[in-house]
């Protein structure tokens, strides 16, 4: 048995063909920078089927792969294709490989049903693939690296895109993937040890719903979440993580205006923003923010809301004498009528809702504080509005 065949930059060889080794069986195959080599016959693997350890086939132009005798390569650990022209690949079966390189090729369609028990580093970048079939990685139990940077996974990525099946994963690289939300769900099956990158897409929003299950898992253990590059709006949505100081040290993130999320001061997410209870119980809970006086400033970066402009639209009223609600655009419920008074504190709150307080002296209470702007709202949009205030939880 020989140890090693080589052909490196070599653009003359256009196939291994039938027979080319004969009775010849290698320990390692490595062809690097063939850029015209287009094919490789069964018999150039399988001559090598019980002793062949490593194999490279890379910067070459195959479109094609004797994919299928993988099973018979029963000493295969590692594949490297990465920097061919494979659009499509069938399911793929090994008991043995545990490196497998297809970076860097122009892959969009992949299949579920891969069973690679034993494979532990899994490298996709630079491939056109817009999804994974659902049920894609069951089979990679050991899977402890996968990268997918420079893909076309987003702009969303959907929930259940990414179910790891490995309790062993450390890397999860999905930069630079035009990835501008995420669902709840999006990614999981990964440990607390987990380092997960997200750097480099378009996420404009760290939400709860999508976040915190993440998070909490990695804070189990030395895990880590990485949101760099990304023109996040640091606003109210994102309160919860502010706030949350056993959290917000799992992850590595920074606003669009270039602040990181530690540098980001809580008391200002205490006291504009509001936490508007869950719909249903179990769901997590939705942050807003409350318009407060124009003399104050805030450390967000886009177009607050107005509640006031809100709860009127929701009532279906006429809006238009709100010039300071001018720029809001997102209906909310009646229950979150509460965040107007919310910056007064619980004792002004309990007096603004008082049941001896006139609607008229609610308003003079709250336009005192800066929570209601622009022009006075009638007596009978109040009435409305606070008609629903037993509805809210204190």
């Amino acid at each position: 048995m020989s140890v090693k065949f080589n052909i490196i930059n070599n653009n003359r060889v256009t196939e291994l063909s039938d027979g080319i080794f004969g009775d010849v069986s290698f320990k390692n195959i490595f062809i690097h920078t063939a850029q015209n080599l287009i094919a490789v016959h069964v018999s150039a693997l399988l001559s090598s089927d019980d002793s062949l350890v490593e194999a490279t086939f890379s910067l070459c132009d195959l479109e094609d792969f004797p994919w299928h005798v993988l099973p018979q390569m029963v000493a295969l650990t590692k594949l490297d294709l990465h920097g061919n022209a494979f659009a499509k690949l069938p399911v793929l079966r090994s008991s043995t490989l545990e490196h497998l390189d297809l970076s860097d090729n122009n892959i969009t369609a992949l299949e579920s049903g891969w069973v690679l028990p034993n494979l532990r580093w899994l490298y996709m970048d630079e491939n056109p693939v817009t999804e994974f079939p659902r049920g894609f990685f069951t089979g990679f139990e050991n899977l402890k690296v996968f990268y997918c940077i420079n893909c076309k996974l987003g702009p969303i990525l959907h929930s259940r895109s990414l179910e790891f099946n490995s309790q062993a994963l450390e890397f999860l690289f999905l930069n630079g993937n035009d990835i501008s939300a995420l669902e709840a769900g999006a990614i999981s099956g990964f440990n607390g040890n987990t380092i997960i990158s997200l750097d480099y897409n378009l996420i404009t929003e760290v939400t709860e719903e999508v976040f915190r299950p993440i998070l909490e898992v990695l804070s189990s253990g030395t895990g880590w979440l990485y949101l760099l590059g990304n023109p996040i709006q640091c606003v109210c949505s994102m309160a919860w993580l502010v706030l949350d100081q056993d959290l917000l040290p799992e992850v590595t993130g920074e606003c669009e205006s270039g602040a990181s999320f530690q540098e980001l001061d809580p008391y200002f997410f205490e006291e504009f923003c509001f936490e508007m209870n869950p719909p249903m119980p179990g769901d997590y809970s939705t942050w807003v923010f409350v318009r407060w006086s124009s003399s104050h400033s805030t450390p967000f970066a886009r177009k607050d809301h107005c509640i006031v402009h809100d709860t009127l639209q929701y009532r279906n009223w006429n809006v238009d004498h709100f010039p300071a609600c001018a720029h809001s655009h997102s209906p909310m419920p009646m229950r979150a009528v509460r965040p107007i008074a919310r910056p007064l504190g619980s004792h002004a709150w309990r007096k603004a809702t008082s049941k001896h307080l006139d609607v008229r002296e609610r308003l003079e209470l709250l336009d005192a504080a800066g929570c209601v702007r622009g022009d006075r709202v009638t007596n009978a949009v109040l009435e409305t509005v606070w008609a629903d205030r037993s509805s809210v939880r204190s």
